[in-house]
């Protein structure tokens, strides 16, 4: 895999314009474990379900395309016409990501956010950060249908110089994500304890209630 990212990034421009991007779900599970295993590990699967999104460079045709057999139509005719805007709202329909998380992830009020979804304002430095939200990556693959190479966009390589600022938004919201679900291992650890004593005061109330012949 390695080899083949390396083959892939120095690929030239007229190559480049063969390429698709490819929306296909990470295994990894934020940016700190992306920072341990580096770029040269690639997504769970590059093919899941087969979805390919036609591109040259960044110019989508908005039609998310299943190479076995026709495309697959989009979100809802709502989007038809608004290809990025319809990405964004298929991503969030795969994922359940709601609209305050893509907003927080992307720097912006839900708001806003509604009005680049009717405006179809998407950048793909845009799109590359939602998709990460949700959960997804960019890969490129070859239009002629092999495989290998492929150059999978990493959020990491793709921010840390050009707007690093990205990266610590994301960051921050991660930090924040693990902190909740820490507080909540702990509540749900304490629950647990309390019910457990719980249910072992009444059995003892049960125990000397038949002592004592009371019937309540």
């Amino acid at each position: 895999m390695a080899s083949d990212i390396k083959k892939a990034a120095g690929t030239t421009a007229r190559a480049a314009a063969a390429l698709s991007s490819v929306i296909t779900g990470s295994e990894l599970s934020g940016l700190a474990a992306q920072r341990v295993v580096g770029a040269a590990v690639g997504p769970a699967a590059l093919t899941v379900a087969g979805l390919v999104v036609t591109t040259l460079m960044t110019k989508y045709t908005g039609f998310l395309i299943n190479k076995k057999t026709a495309p697959v139509n989009p979100v809802s005719d709502t989007w038809k016409s608004r290809p990025k805007a319809n990405m964004v709202k298929w991503l969030m329909k795969q994922s359940g990501v709601s609209l305050d998380t893509i907003a927080e992830h992307l720097g912006c009020t839900v708001s806003y956010l509604n009005t680049k979804l009717a405006r179809d304002s998407f950048s793909f430095e845009d799109l590359i950060i939602v998709a990460y939200a949700c959960g997804y990556t960019f890969v490129l693959a070859n239009n002629n249908g092999e495989e290998e190479p492929v150059f999978r966009v990493d959020i990491i390589r793709h921010f840390e110089n050009s707007e690093p600022e990205v990266l610590e938004r994301i960051d921050r919201i991660e930090e924040k994500a693990q902190a909740q679900a820490a507080k909540r291992e702990e509540y749900e650890k304490k629950k647990a304890e309390i019910e457990q004593e719980y249910e072992k005061r009444m059995a003892e109330l049960a125990k000397m209630r038949e002592e004592y012949g009371i019937v309540e």
